[in-house]
């Protein structure tokens, strides 16, 4: 990986000890960053017409929800409030900006212009996962998830990696790239498991209370496997629509499409099992294990939920980059590969990899603002400081 650029590494902060004390050294640490992200979500409400005390006001009752099924995450969250000196209000805001941003957010924010109707609605994110079987019997199954993160360049300077020490007997130890103030968005814990996000939007989001998209990664980060994350999702309700791709160590591989009629589970797809040997000679041989795969972009691919998305007709470049990630997927090997493919910026608008439009106004210029790789066999966790086509990788551990 030769590239180099100009972008600073995202700055990582080391917490310990029970949620509520993590939350507080979280705040304390990253307070000046978190200043940033309430910066630019006032802008973002604004543009919406929604005010800041508006924007408290609906987080209020989903933070309220949330309480109910893990407490202890929204300890968490109050002491990130008590550590950066900031109002438990304007955190809860933060962490449930994807409920509170209206599906036109991007109309609002790109103006009346007709030349622009493709912005109006998200183009965002690319996720995928594979798990590489063991090609010998001393190799072992090697398990990647990964994603493009792409919302407005104005946050790349409000991100942070939070990694934090397990307490014993009560939770895991994660890492997790995320918005300052948010309580999680990409990471992987000390059980092997990995978890994403691509933002969704269904014509139903906004007609109830529901657990926030940001909440429920926090408390995914305490599950011990994939099954566990599934039944997580299924005991709740949400308000908003959200994909989560997640995986763990041992090769499961499954998409949470989360929507306001419930949790929808997409399972891995998977290639022939076929070892080496039988690979280069072209002959049957005892397979050494399956290659599972899966890729998700910006909208419903679950077939109960089909026909539900909001705006798909504007959002241009989801099956484009959706169908990208499918045709190169069942050959990626390592970290390398993935790169290549995240850095893809071959079909323009409708790439892999995206930069910003500047002929837009700044609260529309959806841009890659960050890649991540997680080796969950390893429990590595790499991000890029910017478009992956432009920055290198820079690890992180468990």
């Amino acid at each position: 990986m030769s590239e180099h650029n100009n972008y600073s590494p995202i700055r990582s902060i080391d917490v310990s000890g029970n949620e509520s004390e993590r939350g507080r050294q979280i705040g304390y640490l990253a307070g000046e960053s978190i200043a940033l992200s309430l910066h630019n979500y006032r802008n973002m409400f604004n543009t919406c017409d929604i005010s800041w005390q508006q924007a408290c006001d609906k987080a209020l009752p989903c933070i309220d929800y949330a309480n109910r099924y893990c407490p202890s995450v929204i300890e968490e969250m109050e002491g990130i409030a008590n550590g950066s000196n900031t109002d438990i209000a304007s955190i809860a805001a933060l962490n449930t900006r994807t409920e509170i941003l209206p599906a036109d957010y991007l109309a609002k924010a790109t103006g009346p212009d007709p030349e622009k109707s493709q912005t109006q609605y998200i183009n965002e994110c690319t996720s995928l996962a594979f798990a590489k079987p063991a090609t010998s019997t001393t190799d072992k199954k090697t398990v990647w998830l990964a994603q493009n993160w792409d919302w407005l360049g104005t946050q790349r300077n409000a991100l942070i990696v939070i990694r934090a020490t397990a307490e014993q007997n009560r939770n895991p130890g994660w890492i997790t790239a995320t918005e300052a103030g948010m309580l999680a968005k990409i990471g992987v814990n000390k059980h092997g498991l990995g978890i994403t996000l691509n933002i969704l939007r269904s014509q139903l989001d906004g007609n109830q209370t529901g657990m926030p998209v940001h909440i429920f990664l926090r408390a995914l980060l305490d599950c011990e496997s994939v099954e566990h994350a599934c039944e997580l999702a299924q005991s709740l309700r949400f308000s908003s629509s959200s994909n989560i791709l997640i995986a763990d160590k041992e090769g499961h591989i499954v998409s949470i499409e989360v929507s306001p009629t419930g949790a929808r589970i997409l399972h891995s797809d998977t290639t022939p099992p076929e070892s080496t040997e039988s690979a280069n000679n072209k002959e049957p041989d005892k397979p050494t294990g399956r290659h599972h795969w899966l890729c998700h972009t910006n909208h419903f691919l679950h077939s109960e939920l089909a026909g539900q998305d909001a705006g798909l007709t504007g959002n241009l470049s989801t099956q484009a980059r959706l169908d990208a990630a499918n045709a190169k997927i069942r050959q990626l090997q390592n970290l390398s590969d993935i790169k290549t493919l995240l850095s893809d910026t071959s079909s323009g608008e409708e790439s892999i990899c995206r930069f910003a439009d500047k002929s837009l106004p700044e609260g529309a210029r959806i841009e890659t603002v960050f890649a991540a790789a997680m080796n969950l066999s390893q429990g590595e966790l790499w991000v890029t400081a910017a478009q992956p086509s432009i920055s290198d990788f820079e690890c992180h551990r468990l």
